[in-house]
């Protein structure tokens, strides 16, 4: 027979195991129903764990909390109708803010955290961090001007092809629909050795292959100038973006012969994030973070 705790036990989850608060993240290997949440499953390791350990540590978290991965964003919905409620104590909540901003359906909880982006790989993977990393890797007989160049014009074109991205994946999740959110970011990027671009022509087939799923005529109350080409894009996007960057200035100017693996990346780039408080999205972090502390 399986054990199903109830909002009760839930509750006590944090004084069984010796902590302040269960904090939830979504993330991780294995997508839980609400019902595997309440019989006590979770992963104890997740991409999305290591992200929130390093804010609460970056913005001197002082409760003690365990972690717990539950995968499925159902799931969370569930664990935040609870929150809510007020049905269970001791108990948060960390989700990606998706494109939840654009439909209203952020929830306004101090136990409820959202990244700033659309997931915490939209806040990690900046260029401000790019440029940060370059020169801490760079030979003496490179300059930082020989690079930056490359850098801006790439982002530059990114920028401007992106939000299309975007707007479209607005336009789908209002018919229920996902658009590319399903899909590795590396489709949409040339192959290794080339400057790192965003290949809108897959988009638009993508688009015309897809758009007899949206109701006609297609309109939405997004203002197209609202939409953030960083934050609001798909994060697994700007992720791929990111290391096919780094790694074409690594072999091009560095003359370095391997590339950099994305784990290896991941947990240098999330190392070197949690250690630099001038970033864009430090004030952001630091409200939610003092708000959970005093909730």
């Amino acid at each position: 027979m399986m054990f199903r705790r109830t909002t009760h036990g839930l509750s006590n989850l944090a004084l069984f195991y010796g902590v302040d608060l269960i904090f939830f993240t979504e993330g991780g290997d294995t997508a839980f129903s609400k019902q595997d949440v309440m019989s006590g499953s979770y992963s104890e390791h997740s991409d999305d764990i290591n992200f929130w350990n390093k804010v609460l540590q970056k913005n001197n978290f002082k409760k003690t909390v365990q972690f717990r991965a539950i995968g499925s964003k159902t799931a969370g919905d569930e664990i935040c109708d609870l929150i809510v409620m007020g049905q269970v104590q001791n108990i948060c909540l960390a989700r990606d803010s998706d494109l939840d901003y654009f439909f209203g359906r952020r929830i306004n909880s101090p136990l409820v955290l959202y990244t700033r982006g659309y997931s915490w790989e939209n806040d990690v993977y900046n260029r401000y961090l790019l440029r940060k990393l370059l020169r801490s890797t760079m030979p003496a007989s490179v300059t930082f001007d020989e690079i930056e160049p490359i850098i801006n014009e790439c982002y530059r074109k990114f920028d401007r092809n992106v939000s299309r991205i975007t707007y479209a994946e607005i336009m789908f999740r209002k018919e229920g629909k996902k658009f590319i959110t399903t899909m590795a970011g590396e489709r949409f990027l040339p192959n290794r050795g080339k400057v790192p671009h965003l290949k809108i022509d897959q988009v638009l087939k993508l688009i015309a292959d897809n758009k007899h799923h949206l109701l006609r005529p297609v309109s939405s109350n997004v203002i197209y100038n609202e939409l953030c080409c960083i934050r609001h894009t798909y994060g697994k996007l700007i992720e791929s973006f990111f290391h096919a960057l780094l790694n074409y200035i690594n072999k091009e100017f560095l003359k370095l012969r391997s590339t950099v693996s994305k784990d290896y990346l991941k947990r240098l780039i999330l190392n070197m994030y949690s250690e630099d408080i001038s970033l864009e999205d430090t004030e952001y972090y630091l409200d939610i973070i003092r708000r959970l502390e005093a909730a």
